[in-house]
């Protein structure tokens, strides 16, 4: 684990059955430790309990202990990990990010640097096979590929099952889909030293760290895909390179942040355009990935 001794001792007490469900471990200078789970949130005590209330007794990290942890996460080279820290996060094995924030020097409409990192968010990947199972055969029926649109609020499922999607595709076993994933911020392939950290089948491959907007139409140009499968699509500049890929013959699957389909945003830019023949509208009322709502064009 990415942290010092005096905090590493603290996970200790936390128990399989809630260390399995952790999705985000939040440290910030002068705040309580937050642990985050697809059901709950704690706050860790200087015991290394952890519990849903305030309790007074909370461990405190310290300006220090971030940068240690800091440290530890960019194998003591914070130079050669900028890029990424100017983008907000650092890709770690096996899927799992770090969310960085601080003191922040923005200069011609981009970030320049991070200075004094004083927060992180360690998210935990939770990569879970068979979760697309009952939307695949709409998605793909008969070598036929639908548009598909997946709806939800953060911290919903939204990204396991894309990439669960985007397994099943690219290894059917009689017809596997060639799929492109555009993955922005690594949260799809999670690729560490260039190679994938997760499974997304045996006929994909990612494009990593590029806007979507820049990514999309090389791909097209250079790579021709069945599919091209994209997380957080957001705005116009998005719609204006799905628009060309469509148009170049590519299939499409994506996901969008937004409560349900009627968020005014993707009404205006995906859905009143109907570019998106299938919709799936997920929540976490029966747990993180609930299925509120199947719409499927006409």
């Amino acid at each position: 684990m990415f942290f010092p001794e005096r905090i590493r001792g603290l996970f200790e007490n936390i128990n399989e059955k809630i260390w399995n469900n952790i999705t985000n471990i939040r440290i910030t200078s002068g705040k309580p430790i937050i642990v985050e789970t697809t059901d709950y949130r704690y706050y860790m005590n200087i015991k290394g309990d952890i519990n849903i209330c305030l309790s007074g007794d909370e461990f405190v990290v310290s300006q220090k202990d971030v940068s240690n942890i800091t440290e530890l996460v960019t194998r003591s080279s914070i130079y050669a990990y900028s890029r990424y820290i100017n983008e907000g996060f650092i890709t770690l094995p096996g899927g799992n990010r770090v969310g960085v924030a601080g003191d922040t020097v923005f200069e011609n409409g981009k970030i320049c640097a991070v200075n004094r990192i004083n927060s992180l968010v360690f998210r935990l990947s939770h990569e879970k096979k068979g979760i697309a199972d009952l939307v695949i055969d709409d998605i793909y029926s008969n070598g036929r590929i639908s548009n598909t649109l997946i709806i939800s609020p953060p911290g919903c499922g939204k990204t396991t099952l894309l990439r669960d999607i985007a397994r099943n595709l690219a290894s059917h076993k009689t017809n596997p889909v060639i799929c492109a994933l555009i993955d922005e911020r690594y949260e799809l392939a999670c690729a560490v030293d260039d190679q994938p950290g997760l499974d997304i089948g045996q006929s994909s491959f990612a494009i990593s760290g590029l806007p979507k907007h820049v990514a999309i139409p090389m791909v097209v140009r250079t790579m021709s895909p069945d599919v091209i499968i994209a997380d957080e699509i957001c705005g116009m500049k998005d719609y204006e390179v799905i628009e060309y890929a469509l148009s170049s013959g590519c299939k499409f699957i994506a996901t969008v942040h937004g409560k349900d389909e009627n968020n005014n945003e993707i009404k205006c830019c995906y859905t009143d355009k109907k570019i998106f023949e299938y919709q799936i509208v997920l929540g976490k009322e029966k747990g993180v990935g609930t299925i509120n709502k199947i719409i499927r064009a006409g």
